[in-house]
């Protein structure tokens, strides 16, 4: 796999290579996994492209320091930008943009008591509950990193948010948006089966479970295809269109069969790769801890769209942000379908993209 994880590794063992020959297998036609840039025209001057990330696109000092030590052994260009959090669903119809109060009312309808009534709810208190539960997430977080087995391990969200009377307004324009934007999940599937620790945890570490002193984030100079492009300077052997069929281990060595029916021995193996597609390699030689660890994550398909056409976003433009999450009415552990919308401005190239997120 020439995923981050896969070309950080390779890059590492590459660095010494007399002790070291390195071999990078890659099923598709690029390298680079989730990393991802596209070179688009500039509405002013065709001529022009700019970088545009639709894969990995920002990270921060607290969360990825490994991650930026790379970039600095690497001598990759990096700069500040910044992330904000929006919710549109309907068509508009309801919007609200966590920047700042005049931000979050947005929609001055909002301000009013009642002017909330068709949609089911009063933002005012879905801010309570939004401070209720940032309360209520940091001292389970703080927990879970005392116990090795935290009481709520194997509780999902619709549990936690129904034994703890937090409000569906809530739930369908906080919760499930944030779910939508970072893991682009079904609304059936956040409420049933998403688990809370795995939200709590996350949120925690991305600084969203208080008011202030939010992360300065930071995005790769020039588009993130620059790191990976560094990384192939060292890194040499890489065979792009060739999946891994199959991973034995035999008299202390790996054997390897490729899509090309190519057998290779290795002395040893990295499988950079998703878990569904680790256990399918190993298939038979896989222990049964091995099965079990790697059958225990599942996955869902999605599509994303790169585009600049600015009807698709309906509402006042202050309602706006650099991710989004919406939809359509679903929720409340119904089957609504979750979009996550990116909208990335392109500097110093003067328009705007969008990447839209969403399940097959």
């Amino acid at each position: 796999g020439s995923g981050v994880s896969g070309l950080g590794a390779a890059w590492l063992l590459s660095r010494d290579p007399k002790k070291f020959s390195v071999t990078v297998y890659e099923s598709g036609d690029y390298v680079g996994g989730h990393t991802h840039t596209v070179l688009v025209p500039s509405l002013t001057d065709p001529a022009k492209k700019c970088p545009v990330d639709t894969g990995f696109i920002v990270f921060n000092p607290n969360t990825y320091p490994n991650l930026i030590s790379f970039f600095r052994e690497l001598e990759v260009p990096v700069r500040q930008t910044s992330m904000s959090f929006s919710v549109s669903r309907n068509k508009g119809e309801f919007e609200w943009c966590g920047d700042n109060l005049d931000t979050v009312f947005c929609q001055r309808e909002n301000l009013l008591p009642w002017g909330n009534a068709k949609r089911g709810g009063s933002m005012y208190r879905m801010i309570l509950d939004l401070l209720k539960f940032n309360r209520q997430a940091n001292e389970i977080a703080a927990e879970a990193d005392s116990l090795v087995v935290h009481p709520l391990a194997n509780m999902t969200l619709g549990e936690f948010f129904k034994t703890n009377n937090y409000s569906d307004f809530f739930f369908n324009n906080y919760i499930l948006p944030t779910t939508a934007a970072v893991w682009s999940t079904p609304a059936d599937m956040t409420f049933d089966k998403f688990p809370l620790l795995t939200l709590i945890r996350f949120m925690r570490n991305h600084s969203m479970l208080q008011a202030g002193s939010r992360p300065k984030w930071r995005t790769v100079q020039n588009g993130s295809h620059t790191y990976v492009k560094k990384v192939l300077e060292t890194v040499t052997d890489v065979r792009l269109n060739t999946s891994v069929v199959s991973v034995v281990r035999k008299e202390g060595k790996v054997v390897i069969t490729d899509s090309t029916g190519k057998v290779e021995t290795y002395d040893h193996v990295i499988l950079a790769t998703h878990t569904d597609q680790a256990l399918k390699i190993l298939g038979e030689d896989a222990s049964p801890e091995e099965r079990k660890i790697l059958g225990s994550i599942k996955y869902v398909k999605n599509r994303a769209v790169l585009h600049r056409d600015n009807s698709v976003r309906k509402g006042a433009r202050r309602g706006r942000a650099s991710r989004g999450g919406g939809g359509g009415g679903g929720g409340g552990g119904g089957g609504g379908r979750g979009e996550c919308e990116i909208t990335l401005s392109a500097s110093p190239a003067p328009y705007e993209v969008r990447i839209i997120f969403g399940q097959k």
